[in-house]
């Protein structure tokens, strides 16, 4: 009996060690960005590994600094927009940017800065105009319901987890490692998510990567797209904590390149260039600023068509990088502060590209969409080598096989 209760109180003992360890090291490390304590290694902040757990460390970065700006969006804002960057005119920014982030993750994600950052003064939103025809939501696989973001979280669960769990642990471990071999996180202190490409060309990138995309987005329009109203009251949840908090909001909507855009027109789906979606948006906006005239205006600004940037040549090599984009859905750091710039500075950015984007009206928008129609027909003229080596992977296979 009594060699059974040693053997007890040994695991028991051996149990709480553990617990000992795990905390000890994932506080000391804080790998997720939400087990700060007195004794937490800055040192070790370029090297977290916060991949697996992207919601949850996005979530505990938005109270590791007092940031006053912010951007929040889908992974072709995690890529694009390096808050370090002068583009920024010297604003303590952070990417919020989540990867396979929808709409609802986003306002989710902005509701959470808002109420945890006191400091913040403006945030940028990147809308993906494909979201928003889609019935897809991803919370249930992207880690969502276990992040911080997700209101019905169990505290005493999610506390547990965060400061003994085995996957903080893991990802003290993998921080450890990293900065034993001076080999800096994927992801920066900032958010940004530095070289996402693996050393591929736009290319290579494009024809594994962005094409099977945009195909599926296409074959999503087979008839008229419809656009999701859960999607559009997540952008008034988004506009409606902006102003409880009394911080500027500014959306934008993401741009593709000219490639990819084209993808739809190829395949002649219905609104192939999501004029749809566009105008629901640019109608959100006009009535929210209409039913709220004593607090500033939110701005729409529109990146996608075929001007400017969006029309960059693909380059010839596999492995050759493009200056404006890493792929055909995400843009460079070089777009990204690119668009900054322009919402920041409307008049103030480079001559060759200060017509890139504009803010979009209800009275303007006809005419938008007829800029963009013969944008397409412009492109498929002046880039007739690119069209044809994209209108091909589309028509060689349809099923989505590259």
């Amino acid at each position: 009996m009594r060699s059974h209760c040693r053997y007890a109180s040994g695991l028991v003992a051996g149990f709480l060690l553990l617990l000992v360890a795990f905390f000890a090291a994932n506080t000391r490390i804080d790998p997720l960005w939400v087990t700060p304590s007195p004794w937490t290694d800055p040192g070790f902040a370029p090297y977290k590994q916060i991949y697996r757990s992207l919601r949850t460390a996005k979530a505990g970065m938005v109270t590791a600094e007092p940031w006053d700006f912010a951007v929040a969006g889908s992974s072709r804002v995690a890529a694009a927009f390096d808050p370090t960057e002068p583009a920024w005119s010297g604003h303590h920014g952070i990417n919020l940017g989540l990867w396979a982030g929808s709409i609802t993750e986003n306002a989710a994600m902005v509701a959470y800065a808002l109420d945890h950052q006191p400091s913040l003064r403006r945030i940028f939103v990147g809308l993906d105009l494909n979201d928003f025809s889609s019935s897809y939501d991803l919370r249930s696989v992207t880690g969502f319901a276990s992040s911080p973001l997700n209101p019905r979280n169990d505290n005493l669960e999610y506390d547990l987890r965060k400061y003994v769990g085995i996957s903080t642990f893991t990802a003290s471990i993998a921080t450890w490692n990293s900065r034993r071999a001076l080999e800096p996180a994927p992801f920066t202190p900032q958010g940004f998510w530095r070289n996402p490409i693996g050393g591929r060309g736009f290319r290579s990138m494009f024809r594994s990567d962005s094409a099977p995309v945009a195909l599926r987005t296409a074959k999503s329009r087979r008839h008229t797209p419809e656009v999701s109203s859960v999607k559009m009251a997540a952008v008034r949840d988004i506009l409606a904590a902006g102003r409880h908090h009394q911080v500027e909001i500014t959306l934008f909507l993401t741009p593709d390149h000219a490639a990819t855009a084209a993808i739809p027109a190829i395949l002649e789906v219905q609104d192939p260039f999501f004029f749809t979606e566009r105008s629901a948006l640019t109608r959100l906006v006009a009535e929210e600023n209409q039913a709220h005239p004593d607090t500033p205006p939110v701005s729409l600004w529109d990146f996608t068509g075929f001007d400017s940037a969006n029309t960059e040549a693909i380059p010839a090599g596999p492995t050759a990088s493009a200056h404006w984009w890493i792929d055909g859905i995400h843009g460079s750091p070089k777009l990204g502060d690119l668009m900054i710039s322009r919402m920041l500075q409307p008049s103030s950015t480079p001559s060759s590209q200060d017509n890139y984007g504009c803010i979009l009206l209800p009275e303007s928008l006809s005419s938008r969409e007829r800029e963009i129609s013969l944008g397409y027909a412009t492109y498929r003229s002046t880039h007739a080598r690119d069209w044809e080596w994209v209108s091909s992977l589309v028509l060689k296979d349809q099923g989505g096989g590259f």
